[in-house]
């Protein structure tokens, strides 16, 4: 069965999709050339970075402002400053959080990693997580859309 949410489309439309980063459903992996002039050219395929979405929540002890300690704020610091350094290296794609209470208030962090186990020990060794100053999930994500131009341009 086809994976692709409207199988219709021509192929070339989603090997566009996939080339721009927009479409990564069955190939998650890209053929590189072999170095070795020796050997057959057998392309090695290295493993394609998968999407994840990042889910974080202020622990319930949290919730009232009154509650953070200075620990909990430096953990918190910490927290932004790793998101700010992966950010840089590319692994994060973005992140931010709603503009809410504390009870009610949820991070976002859309970011690469090879498998579930990689994507899972990057949110679970996040600054805060360690801490216990938030709580964590970790969810696969596909990019459906996305914007390429600044708003108002065609």
């Amino acid at each position: 069965m086809d994976s692709r949410p409207f199988p219709i489309l021509p192929s070339t439309v989603w090997a566009f999709l996939a080339a721009v980063g927009l479409w990564a459903a069955d190939p998650p992996s890209v053929p590189v050339p072999n170095p070795s002039p020796t050997q057959p050219t057998q392309p090695t395929v290295v493993p394609k970075p998968r999407r994840f979405l990042g889910l974080l929540r202020l622990a319930p002890k949290y919730h009232d402002e009154a509650a953070m300690t200075a620990e909990a704020q430096s953990a918190i610091g910490r927290h932004f400053e790793r998101l700010q350094a992966a950010t840089r290296t590319g692994k994060v794609l973005l992140a931010g959080r709603t503009d809410e209470p504390n009870d009610k208030t949820l991070g976002l962090v859309v970011f690469e990693a090879a498998d579930v186990a990689e994507a899972e020990r990057f949110m679970s060794e996040d600054p805060a997580v360690v801490a216990g100053v938030m709580l964590h999930e970790v969810r696969p994500y596909q990019v459906a859309l996305m914007r390429t131009t600044p708003p108002g341009n065609p």
